[in-house]
């Protein structure tokens, strides 16, 4: 794939960022996207893996959409959308907000209150408990974990439609959460640790184009992968950074309950797990 026009226009803009006071550095354009490092550096030295319109996207979607999209995936039209103009957006301190922006300069609120405080872009919905806690509300995917896919293996139902669970959460996050109920007992060894049936966990969607880099397995062991039919939770133990395999480990000791791998590319859905709940109770 010959991603040399689209390493040019992403350059283009970047003088564009750089010209206007917008963006002076890759660190500055990883931090406006809420990406790595290492992920800028990649797509803008060409790397196909990263340089994606997914990515281009995201970029643009990172500097307020300024940018004419078909310009910067396939060099159709002028660069920027006329008459927008980036504008940076200023702390966010009050309730009830439409959307999230820069989230992690939202003050935290003094007080309880049963309405919306903030829903993100991907329609998260948070609501303040007081003390700086708040209560995240997130779907509960109609698959169980260790269950099939039905609808031929497709997570993208009518969400309105889906059940919803609350966790109490101390930060705001940027990312794509939801919620699965565990079933069997793959991942219980009878210790604090396990997973037991019938418990609830918080997800983190990673985004795909995050796959190849390093998935930081000591502060998030554990994840929910959906591939062919199935959606999993596993302990990640590994990760070939060249080849994309992942090592999948249970923590349920018996014979059944091998290491496996899988490798990324037959991966619809990969998440960190960031909590778990049984009933109204939380770990």
């Amino acid at each position: 794939m010959d991603n040399s026009g689209k390493i040019s226009r992403l350059r283009i803009a970047f003088e564009y960022l750089k010209e206007n006071g917008i963006a002076n550095t890759q660190a500055e354009v990883a931090q406006k996207m809420n990406a790595a490092d290492v992920t800028i550096s990649r797509a803008f030295n060409g790397n196909e893996k990263y340089l994606t319109d997914k990515f281009l996207k995201r970029f643009n979607r990172g500097f307020g959409e300024i940018f004419n999209l078909n310009w910067l995936q396939r060099g159709e039209g002028d660069m920027l959308v006329p008459n927008k103009v980036y504008t940076p957006t200023p702390e966010l301190a009050t309730p009830n907000l439409a959307l999230e922006s820069n989230v992690d300069l939202i003050k935290p609120p003094k007080y309880q209150t049963d309405e919306l405080y903030l829903e993100t872009k991907n329609g998260m919905k948070y609501y303040a408990q007081g003390g700086g806690k708040y209560i995240l509300r997130v779907p509960l995917v109609p698959y169980d974990a260790y269950a099939r896919f039905e609808h031929e293996g497709s997570l993208e139902l009518d969400r309105d439609e889906w059940e919803e669970v609350d966790f109490e959460v101390d930060v705001i996050g940027r990312g794509n959460y939801m919620a699965f109920k565990v079933r069997g007992d793959s991942m219980d060894d009878g210790t604090r640790k396990s997973f037991a049936q019938g418990e609830i966990v918080l997800v983190r969607e990673l985004e795909r184009i995050f796959w190849r880099d390093e998935l930081r397995l000591k502060r998030y062991p554990y994840w929910v992968i959906a591939f062919g039919n199935s959606i999993l939770l596993k302990q990640i133990t590994e990760q070939d950074l060249e080849t994309g395999d992942i090592i999948c480990h249970s923590l349920n000791s018996s014979p059944e309950y091998r290491d496996f791998t899988v490798n990324l590319d037959e991966v619809q859905l990969l998440g960190n797990v960031i909590k778990k709940k049984t009933l109204d109770v939380d770990y």
